[in-house]
């Protein structure tokens, strides 16, 4: 068995760099994922942003994302973009 050697603390500040960069975020989305953060203007509700740029506002119902509205992409609403960290789930 060989013994890896991992320094948590630098993957911590490389994972926090690149995420504050938005580099990790863009990352994510290349690969196909849908990022998740929650929504500054609009309590208990999230932003959902998918691959193709589409970013909606909604809720989570029953284990389903639910959006209540569109801000960019089709039907998108003028709405202020204002800049959040996203988590992929």
């Amino acid at each position: 068995m060989t013994k890896n050697n991992l320094d948590v603390m630098k993957l911590a500040d490389e994972v926090e760099k690149d995420s504050q960069s938005g580099t990790l975020a863009l990352s994510l989305l290349t690969s196909g994922n849908v990022l998740y953060s929650p929504d500054p203007d609009m309590p208990n509700h999230l932003r959902r942003l998918s691959p193709s740029g589409r970013l909606e506002i909604g809720i989570f119902s029953n284990g389903m994302f639910i959006a209540t509205s569109v801000i960019r992409g089709e039907d998108s609403k003028n709405r202020q973009n204002k800049n959040a960290t996203f988590f992929c789930f």
